[in-house]
């Protein structure tokens, strides 16, 4: 019993390296993060809105050049017109035109694309996809694929039967490698079937007290699973639609309103440029 105790640390270290190099065997990481994301759209919205930062900065820039060059369009057509209506519906429309644009450049296009065969134009999210999907990861890591929910989905989702043998393969090799020297007197003492019978009970009890035993150190698997890298990858390899499909959600409970704000802006501003000329 004793040399079996001394070679659990050994045992330990061997099942974590194993489930680091075979995690995709036990569960299935992408799933996990995708669909706990798809389940909590406050989480996502809010961890889009972290990461996003660059893409609202793009959005206002784009407000201005876009509003800048259709509101000489504007003042053309009122300087032809004098008509009053002119400058709140232009301004309306511009305000509304300008977020729509803005917003649809920081998904599309998916691909790189050469606009006049000089200019090349990509979504912004897709352009900086290494570096969201690096942070993306690093908030799932800490937040949502934790080592407790990794180990809750090992243990009791559909793949939680390798994770079982696995746990029995390492205790019983463990055991075979300690009482290597005196088998022969083992074997004549306890028995082959009563030292199997305690090897799959020993295993019984590592499966249920894995959980508990998370806790005390889930600092050192989370460095050694290496979680924040593992998910990085597995978002990496979603294709564009999959990518873009798991941060538009989040734009889309708030972009309507981003551009309703946009266009009563432009009303009123086109609405006080009446009044400052005609007044």
């Amino acid at each position: 019993v004793k040399q079996v105790q001394a070679g659990m640390p050994d045992m330990i270290r061997r099942l974590v390296r194993e489930l680091r190099d075979n995690v995709d065997a036990m569960i299935d990481v992408e799933d996990l993060a995708v669909s706990s994301l798809r389940r909590d759209r406050t989480r996502l919205t809010r961890l889009v809105r972290d990461i996003s930062r660059p893409e609202m900065a793009f959005v206002a820039r784009c407000g201005s050049y876009f509003g800048f060059v259709l509101g000489l369009a504007q003042a053309a057509v009122w300087a032809c017109t004098r008509e009053p209506l002119v400058l709140p519906l232009f301004g309306m429309g511009i305000g509304w035109l300008t977020d729509w644009l803005a917003i649809t450049l920081v998904f599309l296009p998916r691909e790189r694309t050469m606009v006049l065969g000089v200019v090349p134009v990509q979504g912004l999210f897709q352009r900086r996809r290494y570096d969201v999907t690096r942070q993306y990861a690093e908030m799932i890591a800490r937040e949502v694929v934790t080592v407790p929910n990794i180990v809750d989905a090992a243990l009791r989702g559909p793949r939680s039967g390798r994770l079982v043998a696995m746990v029995e393969r390492a205790v019983r090799d463990t055991v075979d490698e300690r009482i290597r020297v005196a088998a022969p007197m083992v074997h004549a003492t306890v028995g082959p079937q009563r030292l199997d019978r305690m090897k799959r009970a020993a295993a019984v009890r590592v499966v249920d007290r894995i959980a508990d035993t998370v806790r005390h150190a889930e600092g050192y698997l989370t460095t050694t699973l290496d979680i924040g890298n593992t998910v990085a990858t597995k978002l990496r390899d979603l294709s564009r639609v999959e990518y873009e499909s798991l941060l538009r959600p989040a734009f889309r409970r708030d972009e309507w309103k981003l551009i309703a704000v946009g266009a009563v802006i432009g009303l009123l501003v086109g609405e006080l440029q009446v009044l400052l000329m005609l007044g």
